[in-house]
């Protein structure tokens, strides 16, 4: 199955986040900076040392990991939201996986106010990159915040892609 059937299928039966995750596993990677190498798959030592350097997606990765329990990761609020926090302060150097984390940190209100437009600009930054998980991410912000469903599926689609 092709990513973007993965995708296609969650919305259809309403498990988009665990489908969001799913493509992610089939993806090759995400990043547009020095770590494009990192994907999904990079072991969790090579994940540390990688954000021990401040690489936003090895940052990325191991709060989206913590959420979950993945690659040996404990389920730990508190480090997703320190990972999260941490790459976000990459943002204005133009990583779209650390304009991802700002924007995850502005909607969850890691470490500052809530601000859901604040968030969904940066978000956009990332989608606008090509980041798929951020594309998807705002597909969600446009269905369930701006109600504009012709806006959702636009993203949907290029994260599918």
């Amino acid at each position: 199955m092709q990513r973007h059937e993965f995708f296609l299928s969650g919305l259809l039966l309403g498990t988009a986040w665990l489908i969001l995750s799913i493509g992610l596993v089939t993806s090759e990677s995400f990043g547009d900076d020095q770590s494009a190498k990192i994907d999904w798959n990079t072991p969790r030592d090579v994940l540390e040392a990688e954000a021990k350097k401040d690489n936003p997606t090895a940052l990325l990765y191991i709060a989206m990991h913590s959420a979950t329990g993945a690659k040996g990761f404990a389920k730990d609020d508190e480090k997703r939201a320190e990972f999260y926090r941490k790459g976000a302060a990459f943002a204005d150097q133009g990583s779209s996986a650390a304009q991802l984390c700002r924007g995850v940190c502005l909607m969850r209100g890691y470490g500052v106010d809530e601000n859901m437009q604040e968030a969904i600009k940066w978000v956009k930054k990332a989608a606008e990159q090509g980041l798929a998980p951020a594309q998807f991410i705002l597909g969600e912000c446009y269905r369930t915040v701006e109600r504009d469903m012709e806006a959702a599926i636009k993203w949907y689609r290029k994260a599918a892609e």
